[in-house]
Parts: C-alpha cells; structure tokens; sequence
C-alpha cells in the first residue's frame, strides 16, 4: 500500500540497519522501474560490479527493482549432490555488498535455475507467493495502472508437467481477473533469445506454450534473463493466420 516505510531485521537484542523505502500507489499512471538480471556472482569482488550497476540505475528513480533471477551461483548443493542443502555464502555476500541499494528499494524477483532448488528462492525473498514451489515461486502484483507477473520457469527445465498445468491456469486466471492499462509478465527462462540456451528444450517448450497465452491476453512486456546476453525484439502478432509474425515498424500496433 501507499505510503513510507521504515523497517529493522532482526532479534534477541541483535538488529539491521534501519531500511526506507517509498510506495508511490497515487494512480497517476506514471510508474518507472530498474530491471536487472543474473549477476550470479560467486564472490564480494563480484557483487560489488552488481552493486554499481545498482547504483548507476536508481539514479533513475525507480519506485521498484524487477530482479529476472539467478542472484548468485550456487544457492544450493553442487548440481550432482543433494539439492536440498542450502549454501548461504553467496546470498550473504550479495546482500552484504548491495544493501545500500537493497535494503532501501522493494526487490521483486523471479527465481532463476541457480535458485531452483530446496525451497532457496522462496525463502530468501519475503514476497507473498500466489504458489511457493521447491524450485521457486510464481506471483503477481499491480502498482498504479501495470500488473506484473511473475513466473517459475524451472517447472519446465524440471519437466513437472503437472505443475506446468497448474501455473498455466494460474496464468490466465490471474490476467483474465486484472483491469490495469500495461501487463508485464517476468520470468527466467526465456522464449526467444540470441543467446545459447535458446534451443535448450526447456525453452523450446517455453517457446511453444506460453507466447499464444501472452498473445491472447494483450501483454505488452515481457521480460527475460539466463542468456547473459542483450536482445530486444520487435511486437509479435500471434493468432490464426499470423503464427508469431513480427510486427513491421511502419504498422501501427495496438
């Protein structure tokens, strides 16, 4: 809700900090927020480029950060032992090295398939999951006229079909029931992406699923990590007889 927060971590006589941060809900239709992806960093020295890349974007004023996943490396065990055993270091180095920024701006995050084991995501960020999975977390929530989705896209490198049915029908009941203007769905894994997963057969499947749904709702952003690269597409048309054709840019699109 709107207004000025102030907040401590803490207990038995040992606390944080004091944290600040502003929620701006004065439906003004005006809404400006940072978007960062995969610093998956494994080490102090590495977190600190990640904390001055933070820097560098708030002094654009963002009322909230869109974090797309994979914070750090290693959340858990090695990918060949037991996934349930959660690694703290890196989180601790992370939120050691970028609490300036971190402890002063609301992070919404999305979990990355670093983060996709041994509930590490969902309790490592105190967001009120519409469903919290071992391999992350899916979500949504509106701030001013925009509702933006969050998905788990580790179901789909897992392969748990039934969880992927489940989260599809999450999906669009959740944009079926929202009236705001923008709709922005983030999620890891990507659909299209010039980088070397694109084929993987997670983001094939990926691929196949979900942009006739992100199509039929009228989403205006989607937004993506785990390649580590940079890719900006032009709008897609989907529907019968356009099957993904990219919008020309003398078309006018609405």
């Amino acid at each position: 809700e709107a207004g000025k927060y102030l907040y401590r971590v803490g207990g038995n006589g040992v606390y944080s900090e004091v944290g600040t941060f502003t929620v701006d809900d004065s439906t003004d239709g005006k809404v400006s927020f940072t978007y960062v992806t995969d610093s998956q960093e494994t080490s102090v020295e590495g977190f600190k480029q990640f904390d001055k890349t933070l820097k560098t974007a708030i002094t654009h004023n963002p009322d909230f950060i869109a974090f797309a996943g994979d914070l750090v490396d290693n959340s858990h065990a090695s990918w060949g032992s037991d996934l349930t055993k959660i690694k703290m270091e890196e989180w601790s180095y992370c939120y050691d090295t970028t609490k300036d920024v971190t402890r002063n701006y609301v992070m919404m995050s999305t979990a990355g398939n670093h983060e996709r084991a041994g509930y590490t995501f969902v309790n490592h960020n105190n967001i009120e999951y519409d469903k919290a999975l071992s391999t992350g977390g899916y979500y949504s929530f509106d701030y001013d006229n925009l509702h933006f989705t969050v998905l788990d896209t580790n179901v789909f490198e897992d392969g748990n079909q039934k969880e992927i049915d489940a989260q599809l029908a999450w999906l669009e009941e959740d944009w079926a029931s929202t009236d705001k203007s923008w709709k922005v769905v983030m999620l890891h894994i990507g659909a299209y992406s010039t980088g070397e997963h694109s084929n993987d057969s997670s983001a094939i499947k990926i691929r196949q699923v979900l942009p006739p749904i992100f199509a039929k709702y009228k989403v205006d952003l989607v937004l993506q990590g785990h390649d580590h690269v940079y890719t900006r597409t032009m709008a897609y048309y989907y529907g019968e007889g356009e099957n993904g054709k990219t919008v020309n840019r003398n078309e006018k699109f609405e």
